[in-house]
């Protein structure tokens, strides 16, 4: 069995999954960024990651705030829980996958 020859984005793209995938991490969406500047793969993935991070202290703070409605809250930071895993097994499979609000403020970004 001989193996197919890759194109470079294929490679560029296996080198730095799992980097792109540790931008869904918390606060590493930060270091992701700076990584590789060069790479729009791994600044895909380190933006989005970086959007559910601020929705997830924004979330977190107003639980804090306002312990009424922290169940809602609760319930937001599963949902961007279960997005984070969505985006970090994305970005290991070497896939682009945009997430309905997050992508179009991700975009935005300039960093």
């Amino acid at each position: 069995m001989s193996d197919v020859p890759r194109t470079g984005v294929d490679e560029d793209i296996r080198d730095v999954a799992l980097f792109a995938a540790l931008g869904y991490v918390a606060f590493f969406s930060l270091f992701v960024i700076m990584y590789r500047r060069d790479n729009e793969f791994l600044h895909f993935h380190a933006r989005q990651g970086l959007v559910i991070f601020i929705l997830e202290v924004i979330s977190w703070t107003l639980a804090a705030v306002v312990p009424a409605v922290s169940g809602l809250f609760a319930v937001c930071n599963l949902l961007l829980l279960v997005v984070s895993v969505a985006g970090l097994f994305s970005a290991l499979m070497g896939k682009t996958v945009r997430f309905p609000m997050i992508s179009s403020v991700a975009d935005r970004l300039i960093v």
